[in-house]
């Protein structure tokens, strides 16, 4: 029996293979996305730094376990009116490449008209709405979960959560200006051009 078939059964018989987060991966994925939200272009001047949120972190596992294709239609709970949700499909498991996809939109996207430029002959990437949740500045917890083996081609996902969510229509993720000019009630320390509570 070849290689393949044998793996091919073992899937099948074990179902999806776990594959959670450990610290140091979610260190990094909190990082990579703090790193990026203190880099925006315009500057921001309300920008908050994110910190890791286990709730939300949870609920993203949990739907990244289901190994369903989609977005999870529950998008609140008790503390949060709205979460928002970025998710990758891939046949890697490089959670940087993954987060660095949603990144990559920003080059459609345009903050003076908050619009997402369309790319001719490829609808898939004329959407910007990873990037704004990413970069949406009143956001202030993150959560991730991730998952391997899932069925088809894309077997693995990552799932992060946001709250509070963003994407508003009618709104820019983030006032332009000075670094930490316009920090929100709480947050009026400033680390790396980042709003901090304090």
């Amino acid at each position: 029996m070849s290689t393949r078939r044998v793996l091919l059964l073992a899937l099948l018989i074990l179902g999806p293979v776990n594959a959670r987060l450990t610290e140091t991966q979610k260190r990094e994925i909190l990082q990579y996305h703090n790193d990026f939200r203190n880099n925006v272009y315009p500057k921001a001047a309300n920008m908050v730094k994110l910190s890791w949120d286990d709730d939300l972190a949870r609920k993203a596992q949990d739907w990244a376990d289901s190994c369903v294709d989609g977005h999870n239609n529950v998008k609140s709970n008790s503390r949060w009116d709205w979460i928002g949700e970025n998710m990758a499909y891939s046949t890697a498991t490089d959670l940087r490449g993954m987060v660095k996809g949603w990144e990559m939109e920003g080059k459609i996207y345009d903050y003076g008209s908050d619009y997402c430029r369309t790319v001719p002959g490829d609808p898939m990437k004329s959407s910007c709405g990873h990037y704004t949740q990413m970069v949406w500045a009143n956001t202030k917890f993150l959560g991730c979960g991730f998952k391997t083996g899932c069925p088809g081609y894309f077997s693995n996902r990552l799932v992060c959560n946001y709250g509070e969510g963003g994407n508003w229509i009618g709104e820019k993720p983030y006032e332009s200006g000075g670094k930490c000019s316009r920090c929100p009630k709480g947050y009026k320390r400033c680390n790396r051009r980042l709003c901090v509570r304090g």
